[in-house]
């Protein structure tokens, strides 16, 4: 069997683990550079088509929506907002679990900026009988890691309580 000092294999691991994420950034900044547009190709000539293109994030395309009826399914949401000209991408409708009924609210991801500027018209409007509150989205709460350099700080954080 071999033995091997507990710190020794704590070092390993955080090793291992910044390899791992020296990759998944390294893959990520790759795909993040294929989605990117660069603003050579937007010329005046043709403006309209290729200002269209340029990818906007999620968070600044989805709609909070608030007042929905309890009858209310995910094809009437989308429906709805087909009807009064939005382009809707997905929708994130909770349920209530011993039911299946709506919990009265959704997050509605439409597919471009000018979709957001006309679902935000329809503020107030009435949907099956019910008041609709629309807003903006909040945006998803984001965590920041700390990058660790120091061995010794993972060993007096996680190991110094217990003696090797």
């Amino acid at each position: 069997m071999n033995e091997s000092n507990p710190q020794e294999v704590i070092i390993k691991r955080v090793k291992k683990d910044k390899k791992k994420t020296k990759k998944k950034r390294k893959r990520e900044k790759s795909e993040n550079e294929e989605k990117t547009i660069p603003d050579s190709s937007i010329t005046t000539d043709d403006q309209e088509t290729k200002v269209s293109e340029i990818v906007v994030p999620e968070d600044e395309r989805t709609l909070y929506v608030e007042g929905i009826s309890y009858d209310a399914t995910k094809g009437d949401l989308e429906a709805y907002f087909v009807e009064n000209g939005c382009q809707v991408l997905s929708i994130r409708m909770p349920q209530y679990q011993d039911s299946g009924r709506p919990l009265g609210y959704a997050h509605v991801v439409l597919k471009a900026s000018n979709d957001v500027e006309q679902g935000l018209k329809l503020n107030g409007s009435i949907m099956m009988g019910r008041y609709l509150a629309i807003a903006r989205a909040n945006p998803k709460t984001r965590f920041i890691l700390l990058n660790i350099d120091s061995p010794s700080w993972l060993y007096n954080c996680f190991c110094q309580k217990y003696p090797l």
